[in-house]
């Protein structure tokens, strides 16, 4: 199974060191590093450069010509991978030397595996850890954890992308996109081991609580969805469900296609929900509550949510 890493910078100099170092201090190197800068002001490109003098596996760097953004950024650095498996990297982290070995094995025991995302240690900008992972975090926040995206912890086989690139012009995000790609195909699976350290400081693109380096719980959650104004659309669903809707083929089992247009009738209504009068928008809410349309959002709580409206 040939392995890379597909890793994109923005002026991390501060940190960029520490993480390319560990790289290759891994029991199981890359076969390839694919680094995608976005114009970066500092260090950051000669610290890749000199990165690649004296790495222990080839390291390929494109430098672009414009600032194109995180989300594109990484789905160009994604495209220049030729890795079976490919591990997503942030510049600001520091991977466990075991971290690539025992994802690629848990790959190698799940044929049929496309995407898996890994349990990480929250740390602060001096690596220090805190005592609470990542996973932990959205369990005690969510209930769940089908919202546990986090790119720096994901890993693909190179099949997903055959349906994820090019990611859909109008999304934020690459992993939400790949992970929402994996769930729908049905193959998306939870490493329970953490194996790496996620730093955070002021600079970090995600402010996503379950990042927070104090321990949540689904208080902490509700009060913060409660200070968030209600949607006033949900086109960015739409285009999620419609784009990989038009990417798929003959391969694809009828019970993925079923649940794709499940999702996409549920995620009409709702955008219904929000052209209606007052009492209207009631009883659209208690139709799609039994109907079971919530599963397809945050349940109770989004019902809740279209009640108070």
């Amino acid at each position: 199974m040939k392995i890379s890493i597909a890793m994109t910078t923005y002026n991390g100099d501060p940190y960029l060191s520490e993480q390319l170092a560990s790289f290759a201090a891994q029991t199981r190197l890359p076969d390839q590093l694919v680094v995608h800068d976005d114009r970066s002001t500092d260090r950051s490109v000669d610290l890749l450069h000199d990165f690649r003098r004296r790495a222990p596996f080839p390291v390929h760097i494109v430098e672009n010509k414009q600032n194109i953004g995180f989300t594109a950024n990484f789905g160009a650095a994604l495209s220049h991978c030729d890795g079976d498996l490919i591990f997503l990297a942030d510049q600001d982290d520091q991977w466990f030397p075991e971290k690539i070995a025992a994802i690629a094995a848990h790959f190698e025991s799940n044929p049929a595996l496309l995407l898996a995302i890994h349990d990480g240690e929250l740390a602060d900008e001096n690596l220090n850890v805190v005592g609470i992972g990542n996973l932990s975090q959205v369990r005690s926040g969510y209930n769940n954890d089908e919202g546990f995206v986090t790119g720096a912890l994901t890993a693909l086989r190179r099949d997903l992308l055959r349906y994820a690139l090019p990611i859909p012009a109008g999304v934020i995000g690459h992993d939400g996109w790949l992970h929402y790609v994996a769930r729908m195909l049905g193959s998306r699976s939870v490493v329970e081991i953490p194996l790496q350290k996620i730093r955070r400081h002021s600079s970090n693109t995600s402010h996503w609580i379950a990042s927070s380096l104090y321990n949540i719980s689904r208080v902490n959650v509700l009060r913060q969805q409660s200070a968030e104004a209600p949607a006033s659309s949900y086109a960015d669903r739409l285009v999620y469900n419609q784009a990989l809707l038009s990417r798929l083929d003959e391969s694809i089992p009828e019970d993925v296609i079923d649940r794709l247009m499940a999702e996409r009738a549920a995620i009409l209504r709702r955008d219904d929900l929000l052209s209606r009068n007052w009492f209207g928008r009631k009883i659209q809410a208690v139709s799609i509550l039994f109907s079971g349309d919530y599963r397809y959002f945050n349940g109770l709580w989004s019902f809740l949510r279209d009640i108070v409206r």
